[in-house]
């Protein structure tokens, strides 16, 4: 059966841009193909810095033939009062191609319609490929795209300089631009071949040898294997092995190269010197190198590098990287040495230079709520701790390194230059990893702070963070999230989940909008805050693989301590496997059914007005258990009250609804029954969860 290859040769694309078009090539060509009618067994989609390339097998040689029917425009609107062909139906005909004589008519219940019976004879792979690549090529999406050609609307990440299509050893006729067609041939390595290579067929595996043999490793994977292999070689030499923490470096210089190969560079030893966070982060995301530490665990005067190049190119690369980075080292010991001079305490004041936001102040201020902030969430989260003063010392200096040379020119490094600098200073070691771990987590896959005075430093960060930008009505809107207040929120999420830290949302919430300036701190922007951290709580836990029915449910009874609402939703998430757990539901959703009219109507049990049996045996159990079952969930015992309950409620309340009828004549009697389930109802579901909307497994 024919194959696809198909190749877009274009100037070095950035590795982000190559990798997100990879991503996309197998989805796109799959739903294209699927569009125009053609059958096909695989896609797989490979590149490089230079290239894209979609391979598809087992296509059929041509569309299958279709025979179709086609309505037409109603009997009576097709011909009119003397049976004669009206526009409608001529305009229908000619539209398809047919004449009167192929006309048929259908009976619906919307009266008589005309058809017409069609047979469509499927075209050629070779015919339709040519639709289906521009189709591809315009759905490609990039951060940025370009135009280079004058008068086309074409447009790409990066120029296009070649196109390869084939099917089977037969060129596609197919043009990209308008302006460059496709051709057999593709150009090998841009340094190490220089020429252009004749594709003999589709064939995926025969391409990728062959353009092995031209330096070209088209499949991304392999050479992420060979990179990761060169480098454990070298690494293996000082008993060490590769990090977890390069892998995202991984990923970006196998887009970097066509031809993967490794080298090791050295750098002065004097430079070691400076902090190792500084070394690495010059090496890491400033040059693309991989730091090399020693067995111990010491950063090593070594780095390696990967190179698109064979290895009799080496020595004049590894001269190239060495002195690039010596360059860069020089100057961050420079700066080093520079910021030494300034105590962190001593730049505190000049933070008044320095706008937070606008209309929120300098960081001088933001410094000031913090304080003040931190101060409050460490009563609230962690009473009887006694980390005051490391808190209110690292709430001070938490921003002063913003000032220094080395955070101006490494602005990532803010937080673990104030933990450098404040070691040397001679600050408390709790205060220097306060100040390190306040912007914990700064990325999704970031470690959470783990130090008491760190933990509530980050929060408070967060939360002054969330409160600003909402007051300033920048709230994140559909996937735009400048000041990454989402990311925040799950940070201070996972924070109190982890840490297990039980204090209300509304009181650090209200606090913070508390400290912002005027205006803003008298903006009524709590309730659009506590929507936000209720989205991010939800996803949470449906990504920790809870039921999205038994989170809703939970929420509805409050999740302002999010501790707590963590604890309700485990345990009944636990209950849930339970055999009994359907008729406890079932209680809860009975209950809140019969009431749900009248929920908002403010009445009590009148024992009274309590006639049949089965409702007097509710309203006795209700009596005496009430206050067992709230004690239980005051206690945070919450498998017990869920267990409590249904052996108090279960059977009583079914043998209500089986006996007993709510909606008599009698308003009062009718009312009470109702003001009955719903306290029943709302023992549960206002201190548990909602479970009247828990779908039925």
């Amino acid at each position: 059966m024919p194959c696809l290859l198909f190749e877009i040769g274009t100037e070095e694309l950035p590795a982000f841009y190559a990798m997100r078009a990879i991503e996309q090539l197998k989805p796109l060509a799959e739903s294209s193909l699927k569009e125009a009618g053609m059958e096909f067994s695989s896609v797989s989609s490979y590149g490089t810095p230079r290239r894209l390339v979609l391979s598809v097998t087992g296509l059929l040689e041509k569309q299958s033939d279709v025979a179709k029917e086609i309505s037409g425009p109603p009997k009576k609107i097709a011909f009119d009062a003397n049976n004669n062909p009206t526009r409608a139906l001529e305009s229908f005909l000619k539209n398809q191609n047919a004449s009167i004589n192929d006309l048929k008519f259908k009976s619906t219940p919307k009266g008589d319609f005309c058809s017409l019976n069609i047979f469509v004879k499927g075209r050629t792979t070779l015919e339709l490929l040519p639709d289906v690549l521009a189709k591809i090529c315009a759905s490609l999406a990039f951060p940025k795209s370009m135009h280079w050609i004058k008068g086309s609307t074409f447009n790409f990440a990066r120029p296009v300089r070649h196109i390869l299509a084939l099917l089977d050893d037969k060129v596609v006729d197919f043009s990209a631009a308008g302006l460059i067609r496709a051709k057999n041939t593709v150009p090998g390595h841009q340094f190490l071949s220089g020429r252009m290579v004749a594709v003999p067929d589709a064939d995926i595996r025969r391409y990728i040898d062959l353009m092995k043999s031209h330096c070209v490793y088209i499949d991304q994977n392999e050479r992420k294997i060979i990179i990761k292999d060169k480098i454990n070689s070298f690494l293996a030499k000082n008993g060490t092995q590769f990090r977890e923490e390069d892998n995202d470096l991984l990923d970006e210089v196998t887009f970097l190269v066509e031809y993967p190969n490794v080298i090791e560079c050295v750098f002065d030893e004097h430079f070691l010197s400076v902090p190792e966070a500084v070394l690495v982060t010059s090496m890491r995301e400033h040059q693309r190198y991989f730091p090399v530490w020693t067995g111990a665990g010491k950063l090593a005067n070594r780095f390696l590098s990967v190179i698109n190049r064979t290895d009799e190119f080496a020595d004049a690369i590894r001269e190239g990287n060495q002195r690039v980075l010596r360059a860069r080292l020089t100057d961050a010991k420079f700066f080093y040495e520079n910021d030494m001079k300034i105590p962190l305490k001593n730049r505190v004041h000049n933070l008044k230079e320095v706008v937070f936001l606008k209309g929120m102040g300098t960081y001088f201020d933001k410094t000031q709520r913090l304080e003040r902030l931190a101060s409050f969430l460490l009563k609230k989260a962690v009473p009887g701790n006694e980390i005051e003063e490391y808190v209110d010392r690292a709430a001070l200096l938490c921003k002063a390194d913003l000032l220094t040379e080395m955070v101006g020119e490494f602005p990532n490094l803010q937080g673990v230059m104030g933990y450098e600098y404040g070691i040397a200073q001679d600050e408390p070691p709790e205060v220097c990893i306060a100040i390190k771990e306040h912007y914990q987590p700064r990325t999704q896959n970031d470690r959470l702070p783990q130090s008491p005075a760190g933990t509530v430093l980050s929060l408070t960060e967060k939360y002054d963070n969330i409160c600003a930008v909402f007051a300033l009505g920048m709230k994140p809107t559909g996937s735009a999230d400048p000041y990454a207040l989402r990311r925040q929120t799950i940070a201070v999420i996972s924070i109190i989940l982890q840490q297990k830290l039980s204090f209300s949302q509304k009181d650090a919430v209200d606090k913070a909008i508390a400290l912002l300036p005027d205006p803003y701190n008298k903006k009524d922007i709590s309730g659009e805050i506590f929507e936000f951290i209720k989205e991010r709580l939800y996803q949470i836990c449906i990504d920790k693989g809870y039921s999205y029915d038994l989170v809703r449910g939970a929420l509805s009874a409050g999740f302002d301590n999010i501790l707590d609402f963590h604890n309700r939703l485990q345990a009944l998430s636990e209950l849930s496997q339970q055999d009994w757990w359907q008729s406890l539901v079932a209680v809860v959703e009975r209950t809140y059914n019969i009431h749900k009219n009248c929920r908002h109507i403010s009445g009590r049990v009148e024992p009274e007005l309590l006639v049949e049996n089965e409702e007097k045996e509710v309203f006795s159990r209700l009596s005496v258990y009430r206050s067992e079952i709230e004690l239980l969930m005051a206690n945070k015992e919450y498998k017990k009250a869920c267990i409590k309950y249904n052996e108090v409620f279960s059977k009583p309340v079914h043998a209500f609804f089986e006996k007993v009828f709510v909606n008599v004549d009698d308003q009062k009697v009718r009312m009470n029954r109702m003001f009955l389930m719903k306290e029943v109802n709302e023992l549960f579901s206002k201190n548990l969860a909602d479970l009247s909307t828990i779908v039925a497994k």
